[in-house]
């Protein structure tokens, strides 16, 4: 997607991830920014799977400052003293919004929010980071959530379906591109579409199976349907129906032992509970690998998913 962005004129820097395996043809994403985004999260003691919960106390958003804000400034204004649009591009922003906010000339933000089928996305977690299908969906759910939460005062936002524009490009880009044009007031050439579709090619989906709604939580189902229909209205209503109730997929966070358990959110009212422990091995999540033993020890982070 921030391929496609770059290529209707948009700056991504000079400084990007290089192409792997996983990602032939580049992440689009901004090194320093990347490695500053990590750094906050070894900071706060969080991952990118199992993010931090900044609005739950704002002293942290100070302390963040202090500590990180001069560099976090120096990125943005690189940018901005170039004088033209520019692209950011990094999924720890879901999770980090409310520090990068400070720093950003807000009614000028413009939000390209991509959805993609939480099957797909469960899967490529799998490959890439052996990370377990539960925390996939579970993960997907919170970052939507958090998704809208960031957005909802955003003026300038759209939302973008990844399978879609996988399975029709043409109308798919070409809708995009009207946004980024009424919105910047930025006309491109109509030739900019032939030197874009190219970019977007099948082999990019590796995995593209249908979305199966009695394998998720009444949640996820709402979520990803009121995504698909690319209505702001629609992922707002189901945003406030659920943002404060619990689901099957929901993710707990256990630290230390349970009477210093630190729970991500509340739980109430399960039935027939059942929970899954995972242990990070310090190789990603590989379930074969995750070891079942008490919850005892000061030195190890656990982690369970509710069914």
């Amino acid at each position: 997607m921030t391929n496609i962005i770059a290529k209707w004129g948009c700056n991504v820097g000079d400084e990007l991830i290089i192409a792997d395996n996983f990602n032939v043809k580049g992440y689009w994403e901004h090194r320093t920014l990347i490695a500053l985004n990590q750094e906050i999260l070894d900071y706060l003691g969080a991952t990118w799977y199992l993010p931090p919960r900044l609005n739950q106390d704002p002293s942290i958003l100070k302390d963040l400052d202090r500590t990180f804000g001069e560099r976090a400034k120096a990125i943005i204004n690189k940018f901005e003293n170039q004088g033209f649009i520019y692209c950011l591009k990094d999924p720890r922003f879901t999770f980090l919004m409310d520090f990068w906010k400070q720093y950003i000339d807000e009614p000028n933000l413009i939000i390209v929010i991509v959805v993609r089928n939480p099957t797909n996305v469960a899967k490529s977690l799998y490959k890439r980071d052996g990370l377990p299908i539960e925390l996939s969906n579970s993960l997907w759910e919170q970052t939507y959530l958090d998704i809208y939460k960031h957005t909802r005062q955003i003026k300038h936002k759209i939302i973008v379906n990844y399978d879609a524009i996988i399975s029709d490009t043409s109308k798919e880009i070409k809708t995009l591109l009207k946004f980024l044009a009424n919105v910047t007031g930025e006309s491109k050439d109509d030739h900019i579409l032939s030197e874009i579709i190219p970019v977007v090619s099948g082999h990019l989906s590796h995995y593209n199976e249908p979305f199966k709604p009695q394998n998720y939580s009444p949640l996820i189902v709402e979520l990803y349907d009121s995504l698909k229909s690319k209505s702001f209205g629609t992922y707002g209503a189901a945003y406030d129906r659920n943002k404060n109730k619990q689901n099957g997929s929901t993710l707990i966070r256990i630290l230390k032992d349970f009477k210093k358990a630190k729970v991500q959110n509340e739980i109430q009212n399960y039935n027939n509970l059942e929970a899954q422990l995972f242990i990070d091995t310090g190789k990603g999540f590989n379930e074969a690998e995750s070891i079942k033993k008490p919850i005892k020890s000061d030195d190890e982070t656990f982690y369970f998913t509710i069914k």
